[in-house]
Protein backbone atom coordinates (compact mmCIF):
# COMPACT_ATOMS: atom_id res chain seq x y z
CA UNK A 1 0.00 0.00 0.00
CA UNK A 2 1.58 3.60 -1.05
CA UNK A 3 0.89 6.52 1.32
CA UNK A 4 -1.38 7.92 -1.44
CA UNK A 5 -3.48 4.49 -1.31
CA UNK A 6 -3.14 4.79 3.09
CA UNK A 7 -4.48 8.68 2.57
CA UNK A 8 -7.35 7.95 0.17
CA UNK A 9 -8.17 5.40 2.72
CA UNK A 10 -8.31 7.48 5.75
CA UNK A 11 -10.42 10.30 4.55
CA UNK A 12 -12.99 7.69 3.52
CA UNK A 13 -13.39 6.41 6.91
CA UNK A 14 -12.26 9.36 9.39
CA UNK A 15 -11.29 13.31 8.72
CA UNK A 16 -9.20 13.54 11.67
CA UNK A 17 -5.71 13.67 9.67
CA UNK A 18 -7.21 15.87 7.37
CA UNK A 19 -4.82 18.46 7.37
CA UNK A 20 -1.81 16.12 7.39
CA UNK A 21 -3.45 14.95 4.12
CA UNK A 22 -3.68 18.05 2.30
CA UNK A 23 -0.18 18.95 3.52
CA UNK A 24 0.90 15.84 1.86
CA UNK A 25 -1.40 16.31 -1.13
CA UNK A 26 0.82 19.50 -1.68
CA UNK A 27 4.04 18.34 -0.99
CA UNK A 28 4.11 14.95 -2.15
CA UNK A 29 1.62 14.44 -4.86
CA UNK A 30 2.98 14.87 -8.71
CA UNK A 31 1.12 13.01 -10.76
CA UNK A 32 -2.57 13.84 -11.94
CA UNK A 33 -3.78 10.58 -11.10
CA UNK A 34 -3.14 10.14 -7.67
CA UNK A 35 -4.08 14.05 -7.31
CA UNK A 36 -7.50 13.23 -9.01
CA UNK A 37 -7.86 10.35 -6.37
CA UNK A 38 -6.95 11.79 -3.43
CA UNK A 39 -8.82 15.22 -4.52
CA UNK A 40 -12.29 12.96 -4.79
CA UNK A 41 -11.67 11.56 -1.62
CA UNK A 42 -10.97 14.84 0.32
CA UNK A 43 -14.50 16.03 -2.00
CA UNK A 44 -16.31 12.58 -0.07
CA UNK A 45 -15.14 13.59 3.37
CA UNK A 46 -15.91 17.01 2.83
CA UNK A 47 -19.36 15.79 1.97
CA UNK A 48 -19.80 13.57 4.85
CA UNK A 49 -18.66 15.48 7.13
CA UNK A 50 -20.63 18.69 6.33
CA UNK A 51 -24.13 16.66 5.46
CA UNK A 52 -23.69 18.37 2.35
CA UNK A 53 -25.65 16.57 -0.10
CA UNK A 54 -24.27 18.48 -3.42
CA UNK A 55 -21.21 16.60 -4.48
CA UNK A 56 -20.38 20.03 -6.58
CA UNK A 57 -20.09 22.15 -3.56
CA UNK A 58 -18.32 19.95 -1.24
CA UNK A 59 -15.50 19.67 -4.64
CA UNK A 60 -15.60 23.19 -4.62
CA UNK A 61 -15.01 23.42 -0.52
CA UNK A 62 -12.37 20.76 -1.31
CA UNK A 63 -10.77 22.90 -4.19
CA UNK A 64 -10.72 25.82 -2.13
CA UNK A 65 -9.58 24.58 1.01
CA UNK A 66 -6.36 22.98 -0.80
CA UNK A 67 -5.74 25.94 -2.76
CA UNK A 68 -6.20 27.85 0.12
CA UNK A 69 -3.16 25.75 2.14
CA UNK A 70 -0.94 25.74 -0.83
CA UNK A 71 -1.18 29.67 -0.40
CA UNK A 72 1.40 29.48 2.55
CA UNK A 73 3.49 28.07 -0.15
CA UNK A 74 6.01 29.27 -2.08
CA UNK A 75 4.96 30.33 -5.82
CA UNK A 76 6.23 27.81 -7.84
CA UNK A 77 4.31 25.05 -5.26
CA UNK A 78 0.81 26.96 -5.80
CA UNK A 79 1.58 27.00 -9.28
CA UNK A 80 1.89 22.94 -9.28
CA UNK A 81 -1.45 22.58 -6.90
CA UNK A 82 -3.44 24.70 -8.92
CA UNK A 83 -2.30 22.49 -12.07
CA UNK A 84 -2.94 19.23 -10.31
CA UNK A 85 -5.86 19.67 -8.51
CA UNK A 86 -7.49 22.17 -11.01
CA UNK A 87 -8.28 25.14 -7.95
CA UNK A 88 -7.33 28.42 -7.56
CA UNK A 89 -6.58 30.15 -4.17
CA UNK A 90 -10.47 31.32 -2.56
CA UNK A 91 -8.97 35.00 -1.96
CA UNK A 92 -5.60 35.73 -4.08
CA UNK A 93 -7.08 34.11 -7.36
CA UNK A 94 -4.84 32.23 -9.95
CA UNK A 95 -0.89 31.41 -8.96
CA UNK A 96 -0.86 32.06 -12.60
CA UNK A 97 -2.37 35.66 -12.74
CA UNK A 98 -1.41 36.95 -9.75
CA UNK A 99 2.02 36.72 -6.97
CA UNK A 100 1.13 38.92 -4.38
CA UNK A 101 3.77 40.33 -1.85
CA UNK A 102 3.00 39.23 2.27
CA UNK A 103 1.80 42.46 2.68
CA UNK A 104 -0.66 42.26 -0.74
CA UNK A 105 -1.98 38.85 0.71
CA UNK A 106 -2.26 40.41 4.18
CA UNK A 107 -4.30 43.45 2.72
CA UNK A 108 -6.40 40.94 0.87
CA UNK A 109 -7.06 38.32 3.79
CA UNK A 110 -8.46 41.55 5.73
CA UNK A 111 -10.66 42.79 3.06
CA UNK A 112 -12.22 39.00 2.43
CA UNK A 113 -13.00 38.76 6.17
CA UNK A 114 -14.49 42.21 6.31
CA UNK A 115 -16.94 41.08 3.68
CA UNK A 116 -15.33 43.04 0.75
CA UNK A 117 -13.98 41.04 -1.52
CA UNK A 118 -15.84 38.08 -2.75
CA UNK A 119 -14.05 34.87 -3.07
CA UNK A 120 -12.57 33.62 -6.24
CA UNK A 121 -14.98 30.60 -7.79
CA UNK A 122 -13.15 27.07 -8.42
CA UNK A 123 -12.75 25.86 -11.95
CA UNK A 124 -15.22 23.66 -13.41
CA UNK A 125 -13.84 19.88 -13.69
CA UNK A 126 -14.25 19.19 -17.98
Amino acid sequence: MTIADLAEKILQAKGEACHAILNYMIDHVDDEATARRLLNAYAGYVERARDQSDTDAAMDIAKSNLAYLAGYRDHDTRLRVERLYNCVHPVIGPASERRPTQEEMFELGKKWAEGSLNKFEQPNDV
